[in-house]
This record gives structure tokens, sequence and C-alpha cells, in this order.
């Protein structure tokens, strides 16, 4: 079938086509991107459904962002290919750093490394290993937890901008409408 003329557009929409003719034209458009494109564009406004009050602008562009279907399997089988290849390249440096070293020293003598510390079997008391893993720990959660607070107030610095600039959207809207 050839593309759907205006006319049978209106006439599609004017409901005044028979049954066969119908289906043809809802046939091809179904097939033809260009047809089915045309076709909707001349729905009527009448017949259109107008958008519930508070859908702004922001809220349509962020809808048109949400990833479909294959674009969140994508992403998933991205983000498996990256665990997989993060796992066996520590693998990889652990299986490395364990054939490193002097091989002539006797094994209870070469050094351990305990959470970035060097010391050997027969040095260090162990009392003072776990005191210096401790303070590393303990700095460690000291640095997380001001990271999550600058985090929380970046957030809570753009949370409260969108709200100011929705208000000002649904206030210049107020304006426009009484004019």
């Amino acid at each position: 079938m050839a593309h759907i003329t205006d006319q049978q557009i209106t006439k599609y929409y004017q409901h005044e086509l028979t049954a066969k003719e119908e289906i043809k034209i809802l046939q091809h458009a179904a097939q033809c991107e260009y047809c089915a494109g045309r076709l909707a564009a001349g729905l009527p406004e009448i017949e259109m459904i107008s958008l519930p009050r508070g859908v702004t602008a922001g809220i349509l562009e962020k809808a048109a962002k949400i990833p479909d279907r294959r674009q969140k399997q994508r992403e998933y089988y991205r983000y498996c290919t990256r665990v997989a290849l993060g796992v066996c390249m520590a693998l990889g440096l652990m299986v490395a750093a364990n054939f490193q070293g002097n091989v002539d020293l006797p094994v209870t003598t070469r050094p351990h490394i305990i959470s970035g510390w060097e010391t050997s079997v027969s040095g260090d008391d162990p009392e003072k290993i776990i005191s210096k893993q401790d303070s590393e720990k303990l700095a460690y959660q000291q640095e997380l937890a001001e990271e999550k607070q600058k985090q929380k107030e970046q957030r809570e610095k753009f949370v409260e901008k969108r709200q100011q600039e929705s208000k000002r959207e649904i206030s210049n809207w107020f304006l426009k409408k009484k004019k």
C-alpha cells in the first residue's frame, strides 16, 4: 500500500471510513513509521488528553530519559563485565605479589604486609600491629563520615535549588494564565 494521504487521515478521524479501510490504514501505519507519525500528528486536539496540573517540563525530560529494557540490559552486562575484570585483576595482583620477593629467604623471615604495614613474622609485637590497624580503620571511618556529610549538604542544596526553580516555574505559569 502507498503512504496514507491527508484525506484518508481526515476521514479516519471523522469516522467516515469503512471497517476494512480503517484496518488497512492501521496495518500500514503499524509497518510504516512515516505514516504512523502523520496519523498521530493528525489527531484532533479535542481527542487529546491534557497533562495533569503540576507536570513541568523537568518531569517530562526525566520521563524521556528513563531507560528502556534493552538499555537496562546493556548496562547490566557492562557492570558484570567490569566486576569480572576487577576480580581477575585482583587475583592477578595477588598471584604476582606472591611470586615477588627474595626466593632465597626462608619462609619464617619473609616479610608480610598487614594493612599496608610491613612486618616480619619473627619481628614486631602483634599487639602493636593491631593498634596500627585500628587507628587506620578509625581514620578511614572518619574520612567516610566527613565525605557523607559533604554529600548530604550538597544534596540538600541541590534539592532546595530545584524546589525554588519549580516554585518560580509554577508562579510564572499562573501569571501567564491570568493574562
